[in-house]
């Protein structure tokens, strides 16, 4: 870890995995997880060989590898190191995310004016840092869209984008994204509700 990050002390993570396999492979997945599981919760994960650096990046691609090499193959495997960051490895790529929300106001009409919660995820690809075995720090990340998810906070977003549309919103925010982190690819934004869908 860089000095004097906070990810350099001991701490710990509820994580959460999902293993992704052929239907036929299941039971077989499950009994492996189940074995797994047990050599790793609860444990304290930089003594494991392997892991002496757990970031999720290295931890999707150690599950990933530890199931192959036992002929049970996956697809991808996705590590929730929070509710709002996580990793996939599908044995080739290595993709993270992290999610920030913040709340708005649109102009539906004349009279008029909703107010939403709204999701932006934030996507980046790329190979891991040779020495801190991650495609970003989530923190970098943090600190980078902070300024532009604060500037929307709490505001009316048609004062702003013409209707203050998600798409308008989101074509603005790619525009910051692909000078400031040449990494992401892949942003989306949801108007938080149970019937919402993403707009990419």
């Amino acid at each position: 870890m860089p000095a004097n990050h906070k990810c350099g002390r001991l701490h710990g993570h509820g994580f959460e995995v999902l293993i992704y396999c052929a239907p036929a492979k299941q039971e077989q997945v499950r009994q492996v997880w189940g074995e797994l599981y047990a050599r790793l919760n609860h444990q304290l994960l930089n003594e494991i060989e392997g892991l002496s650096n757990p970031t999720s990046e290295m931890l999707a691609h150690w599950i990933w590898h530890y199931f192959n090499k036992l002929s049970t193959p996956v697809s991808e495997v996705t590590v929730f190191e929070t509710r709002s960051t996580g990793s996939v490895y599908n044995g080739k790529d290595f993709y993270i995310w992290k999610e920030f929300s913040f709340d708005s106001a649109t102009q539906q009409n004349s009279h008029t004016i909703l107010g939403h919660t709204y999701i932006l995820r934030v996507g980046l690809s790329s190979s891991l840092d040779n020495v801190f075995q991650w495609v970003e720090d989530f923190g970098d990340v943090k600190k980078i869209f902070a300024p532009w998810i604060d500037q929307l906070d709490h505001q009316p977003l048609h004062h702003y984008f013409g209707s203050g549309s998600s798409l308008e919103c989101l074509n603005w925010l790619s525009q910051q994204a692909i000078t400031s982190l040449p990494t992401v690819t892949r942003l989306s934004l949801q108007e938080y509700s149970p019937l919402s869908l993403w707009v990419e």
